[in-house]
């Protein structure tokens, strides 16, 4: 019984960490897609400087 839970638990840590690793990656690339179209419509942005929806 101990065993099958352990299991379980393992295969849940993974999924939850791959799960937030993915949405890291999205709002990364949000933020990158943001500073470029920012940057083309003039905005006029700071290097170096992050923007988050």
């Amino acid at each position: 019984m101990t065993e099958r839970r352990l299991k379980w638990a393992k295969r849940l840590a993974v999924i939850t960490a791959v799960g937030m690793f993915i949405v890291l990656l999205m709002g990364a690339n949000v933020t990158i897609e943001v500073r470029l179209s920012r940057r083309v419509i003039g905005e006029g942005i700071e290097d170096g400087e992050s923007v988050w929806l």
